[in-house]
C-alpha cells in the first residue's frame, strides 16, 4: 500500500521531467548596423555557436535564423556611433535589443536568444 502511494507521485515527477522544454528552437532575426554618418566596422556574428566574420560600412543588414545570436563588433576610426539593432521577423518593427559604440575604435557586443534578451557595450 505504501509503495503504491509513493509510486504515483514518483511516476508523475519522472513524466513531468521528461516532458519539459529546454527552450531550444529557432527564430528569424535581422541584425541592423546603422550610424548617422557612415562608419566602418569589423567583428564576428555567432549563430547557435557557428561564427562568421563580418566587416563593412554602415548601413548594413544581416538576416539570421537561430536560437541564439551573439555579436562582437568594433567600430572603425571614423567619428560617429555604430548602432546595432536586433529585430525579429516577420515583424521587422519588433526590436529585441539595441546597443551602441561609444565612438571611434570602440567595441560593442550583445546577445539575443529565445526567452532571454540582453545587450551591453564597453
Amino acid at each position: 500500500m505504501v509503495f503504491r502511494q509513493l509510486a504515483a507521485p514518483l511516476l508523475a515527477i519522472v513524466l513531468l521531467a521528461g516532458c519539459q522544454s529546454s527552450g531550444t528552437g529557432t527564430r528569424d532575426y535581422v541584425l541592423l548596423l546603422t550610424s548617422a554618418t557612415p562608419v566602418t566596422f569589423s567583428g564576428k556574428i555567432r549563430v547557435d555557436g557557428k561564427e562568421q566574420a563580418v566587416s563593412g560600412t554602415t548601413p548594413a543588414e544581416y538576416r539570421l535564423a537561430g536560437g541564439r545570436i551573439d555579436y562582437h563588433l568594433t567600430q572603425g576610426p571614423e567619428n560617429g556611433l555604430l548602432t546595432v539593432q536586433i529585430r525579429t521577423q516577420p515583424d521587422a518593427d519588433s526590436v529585441e535589443s539595441v546597443s551602441s559604440s561609444t565612438g571611434p575604435n570602440t567595441a560593442l557586443q550583445g546577445t539575443s536568444k529565445i526567452r532571454d534578451i540582453w545587450a551591453w557595450t564597453h
